[in-house]
């Protein structure tokens, strides 16, 4: 009777995992441990591929020409719902690359690597395993983004907080101690 209640679509399940992996971010730099990004990092990519690569339906299509689903979205007739879906492909790539560039120490092309090479993963995944999904090249460039932001993201809040501490350690050697009165 109330089945149809707990249907999801993908877009409502789209923004509940991009929810989710932003707690799962908050998480990881509450907790600043290696062992728990990389963990994150697994549990992130795993929810990624199944949200992908589980099927639809079948039948296969492909877009290789850069930016044509992209201007396609834009100009659908709902600006509103083609922006979603378009920065819905940014967010979800971005906890790749915060955490990949978390588990690398800040740096960003760590981060953007990971999200090209998942990202093109997925596409071909979609195409050879003929899910009923598209294989587009513009989820392959959206997708990287999200992932060099990301990247970015991590890679300059560990700098600020490494310097930051660096002024901290600094100022605290070149005190001197207070005579006593």
């Amino acid at each position: 009777m109330y089945a149809h209640a707990f249907r999801f679509s993908p877009l409502s399940l789209g923004l509940l995992v991009v929810l989710g992996c932003v707690g799962v971010l908050l998480l990881a730099v509450a907790l600043r441990r290696r062992r728990v990004a990389a963990v994150l990092l697994v549990l992130v990519v795993g929810i990624l591929l199944l949200m992908t690569l589980v099927g639809t339906g079948s039948g296969r299509s492909i877009n290789l020409v850069p930016g044509r689903t992209i201007g396609e979205e834009l100009h659908n007739g709902s600006i509103a719902l083609g922006s979603v879906n378009l920065l819905g492909n940014v967010a979800m790539f971005l906890p790749v690359g915060w955490l990949t560039s978390a588990l690398s120490r800040g740096r960003v092309w760590p981060g953007l690597a990971a999200g090209l090479a998942l990202s093109l993963t997925i596409e071909t995944g979609q195409y050879v395993l003929d899910v009923g999904r598209a294989a587009d090249v513009d989820d392959v460039i959206l997708n990287t983004a999200g992932a060099a932001l990301g990247a970015l993201l991590a890679g300059g809040l560990l700098r600020s907080r490494r310097r930051r501490a660096a002024l901290t350690d600094g100022r605290a050697s070149t005190r001197t101690p207070r005579a006593s009165r």
